[in-house]
């Protein structure tokens, strides 16, 4: 496994876990996901909503900066975006995490994380 992948699949690991009742990571809100209370949050609480959109914004460059240091060590193809990804693996995890809570189980969450590990290896990872 890539070094930029195994970063990565490791961050989508540890917020799938989380969210599906295993080990929760500790940036607070994104154990349970940004996704419905980002929606409560557009009601009209400006103080939930800034809490949220910090939260959703940490998220997004933890994992933009992981890619970052892979692309930095010439780790990821030519081109890719380190925000594009981190773009798509948290909106991937947060519909998956909406679908897996409104039908009771983690099937979403499961398939999302294996299709990111795939994307990973396949669009974002150097070919070895």
């Amino acid at each position: 496994m890539s070094a930029p992948r195994r970063g990565l699949a490791a961050a989508i690991a540890m917020l799938t876990l989380g969210a599906v009742g295993g080990p929760a990571p500790a940036q607070g809100l994104l154990n349970r996901g940004t996704g419905p209370i980002a929606i409560d949050a557009d009601d009209g609480n400006p103080v939930l909503r800034a809490r949220v959109a910090q939260a959703l914004r940490s998220w997004v460059s933890r994992l933009q900066s992981i890619v970052e240091q892979a692309r930095r060590r010439r780790e990821t193809r030519p081109g890719v975006d380190p925000k594009a990804v981190a773009t798509l693996i948290v909106a991937s995890l947060e519909g998956a995490l909406m679908m897996s809570r409104l039908q009771r189980n983690d099937e979403a969450l499961r398939r999302v994380q294996s299709h990111l590990n795939q994307y990973l290896e396949d669009q974002v990872a150097v070919s070895r």
